[in-house]
C-alpha cells in the first residue's frame, strides 16, 4: 500500500531508512528514518 510511495519519497528527499516498525497486526506502523 503506502509503504513503498512513502520509501520512494523518503529515498528521493536523501533520507535514510532505518528501520520499519510493525504492530501486533504485522501492518508498517511507523518508518524511523534519518536525513543524510
Amino acid at each position: 500500500g503506502q509503504k513503498k510511495k512513502i520509501l520512494s519519497i523518503l529515498k528521493q528527499n536523501n533520507f535514510f531508512i532505518n528501520k520499519v516498525v510493525k504492530d501486533y497486526g504485522k501492518n508498517d506502523r511507523c518508518v524511523i528514518s534519518t536525513k543524510i
